[in-house]
């Protein structure tokens, strides 16, 4: 409905039609164009339209922004004039666009006629902001603020939709229409709307959100809708070709059930040797520890062994003094007899003084007998610690061998516990995997048997099969991998035996089967070599010395840090050898520990069980396995260790 906007008196009306029409002459002169010009009159009733309107936020504006939402150069001509006018004291900014999306920054948006069907989509975009709409011959009222209508070919008139005026928070001087224009809500109607403007407007910003949440369901499902009708043509085209793949797959069923067999007689066949090997483990675990009392004894022994001998060489050593000084005695004992038979010659008859003379021979054989029989007696014990002394060195000889043996057995141990908890996650993955896809075949068959089979269904168990497949080989090749590097590995530390191989390859299998002593704390071990050099060597003796530096590192380089760094790297150097440097960025070593760190037993860590064999065992190697060179070098970070190995 449409009621003319009531007039308070003819002194108001006389005064607005004055201001009205002298601003249209204003604007009319600026244009520089006639009167009857239809763009120049809807520029001019723009002008007047905002001078009735107050923003909210207008204070803080300099200027204000109408955009123009058309193609016609004429009305943005029109438009641009008012860039010469200002409204309490605030200039115009004008631009145009053709896309709804632009509009930002407005505060104005005049819609051209042609673009009047965009006006649902820009009220969804600008929603209940400060905007003032303007649009053109709208038939939708709901959707405008302020609407240009034709009454007819020389008069241009408009009409207010105050409600939405007032939604869009913007206050409107009742006086609007005196320019002319018409209200298409009832005065009472709209007193009523501006009372409880706060809380319809909450009410429509909820409704505002669920027509949008709607419209934005009603575009997907019409989406949805599309992408089914063009899958049931596709799946009616490929209908036949599901019926031949059915066939298959029973085929790919039956051989992944063969595959399943195989693979849960080899994992128990694994469970089998991981017992045994965790046996094996123990018993090396409780020799060792034996081993390990026995050579704490032995050390003890040699100690003392040790220590008596010093105390008996000692002794030895004063008995030759207590010797000499007794023939010093003697020598003036007999100095003595010759000056006193010449002082009683003439008192002792020669009777005597052969008495005397064999008295002091008898003496002197005696102590000349006793000297013999200690020095005599000496020689024998000394001789017997001699004895003891070697065998002593002869079982510690073979204890160390023992230690060294049980050393390496202890490295296997731990690579077997690592190794084996690494082989668990892929067959654990596999075997799951594998669980689920029998699961789906089994589901899949009751479907099928039961003749309510969809395709639907045909397509999710093709995808179940396909994922499950790339899984359970994915996982069933990292095993394989495991277990071959293992085997690898393990063989040549049992078996010395000297062959021809990759050495960055092997170095790579040694590091992989200590992963699990890496990734506790997330060390890594960077392999710089040349990956065409073959070695030709015992390569479980290489094996043994890596795995003793890298777990060396571990223990001692990194501590408690996590992140380490370990860098191998090799070169060849002259006369056909090859120099491996093997560096890590831990704690370092110190200068005075560095000189004893090749010598057996000695350990920084024996309060938490280290026995000091750990390099030893690498020196030992090295120089008469490998026939080599191993050295430790002055590093500023880290420990460095340089091996030196002939190259064939």
């Amino acid at each position: 409905m449409k009621l003319r906007g009531s007039r308070s008196s003819s002194m108001v009306c006389r005064i607005s039609l004055v201001a009205f029409f002298s601003s249209i002459l204003v604007l009319f002169t600026s244009l520089k164009a006639a009167e009857s010009e239809e763009s120049a009159l809807k520029t001019a009733f723009i002008y007047n339209f905002m001078r009735y309107i107050v923003w909210p936020d207008e204070q803080n504006k300099k200027e204000f922004k109408l955009v123009y939402l058309g193609e016609s150069r004429k009305a943005l001509r029109a438009l641009d004039s008012l860039k010469s006018n200002n409204i309490r004291n605030k200039s115009f900014l004008i631009r145009s666009t053709t896309k709804v999306s632009d509009i930002f920054p407005a505060d104005v948006v005049f819609v051209d006629q042609a673009y009047t069907k965009k006006l649902r989509a820009i009220n969804a975009f600008i929603k209940d902001k400060p905007v003032l709409v303007i649009s053109e011959n709208a038939r939708e009222k709901q959707l405008f603020g302020i609407n240009f209508i034709k009454q007819n070919k020389d008069r241009i008139g408009f009409e207010v939709n105050r409600y939405n005026l007032l939604y869009q928070k913007l206050k409107v001087s009742s006086d609007i229409v005196i320019l002319g224009g018409t209200e298409i809500e009832i005065a009472s109607m709209v007193k009523e709307m501006e009372a409880d403007i706060d809380t319809s407007r909450t009410n429509l910003k909820e409704l505002q959100q669920k027509v949008d949440e709607k419209q934005t369901r009603l575009d997907a499902q019409s989406s949805l809708l599309d992408e089914q009708a063009s899958r049931l043509a596709k799946q009616q085209a490929d209908l036949e070709q599901l019926d031949q793949a059915y066939s298959e797959l029973n085929k790919v069923y039956s051989d992944l059930n063969d595959s399943l067999e195989n693979s849960r007689k080899e994992l128990n066949q694994n469970n089998e040797l991981l017992g045994s090997k965790q046996v094996e483990l123990e018993q090396k675990a409780a020799a060792i520890n034996d081993l390990s009392d026995l050579i704490n004894k032995n050390k003890q022994l040699l100690i003392d062994q040790s220590e008596e001998l010093e105390r008996q060489r000692k002794e030895l050593a004063l008995s030759q003094i207590e010797l000499e000084h007794q023939k010093a005695q003697l020598i003036e004992q007999q100095q003595v007899l010759a000056e006193q038979s010449s002082t009683i010659k003439t008192q002792a008859t020669a009777l005597y003084g052969s008495i005397v003379l064999i008295l002091s021979v008898i003496v002197t054989v005696i102590v000349i007998y006793r000297g013999f029989k200690l020095k005599q007696r000496s020689n024998l014990e000394l001789e017997e610690k001699n004895r003891q002394l070697s065998k002593i060195n002869h079982e510690l000889t073979e204890t160390q061998g023992q230690l060294v043996e049980a050393e390496k057995m202890a490295a296997l141990g731990g690579l077997v516990a690592g190794v084996a908890h690494e082989i668990n996650t892929p067959i654990g993955v596999g075997v799951t995997s594998a669980t689920h896809l029998l699961d789906s075949v089994e589901a899949f068959k009751s479907q099928y048997e039961s003749g309510e089979l969809k395709r639907s269904q045909l397509e999710s168990l093709l995808e179940d099969l396909s994922e499950s497949g790339e899984i359970l080989n994915r996982n069933l090749l990292r095993a394989s991998e495991l277990i071959r590097s293992f085997k690898q590995v393990s063989t040549d530390q049992t078996i010395e035996e000297k062959r021809e191989f990759n050495l960055a390859e092997y170095i790579g299998e040694i590091c992989q089967n200590l992963h699990h002593k890496l990734k506790q704390k997330h060390h890594q071990v960077e392999v710089s070599v040349d990956e065409s050099i073959m070695l030709n060597s015992y390569p479980g003796a290489l094996a043994q010395v890596f795995t003793n530096l890298i777990v060396n590192s571990i223990i001692h380089g990194f501590g408690e840090n996590e992140n380490g760094q370990i860098l191998i790297h090799s070169e060849k150097v002259e006369n056909e050898r090859l120099k491996i440097t093997y560096n890590d960025y831990g704690k370092g070593i110190p200068t005075e520990e560095r000189e004893k760190i090749f010598d057996p037993f000695f350990t920084t860590n024996r309060a938490q069980g280290g026995t000091g064999l750990g390099l030893h065992i690498c020196y030992n190697l090295v120089t008469q396995k490998l026939g080599g060179k191993i050295k430790c070098l002055d590093s500023e970070v880290g420990a460095s260790f340089e091996i030196n190995l002939p190259y064939l």
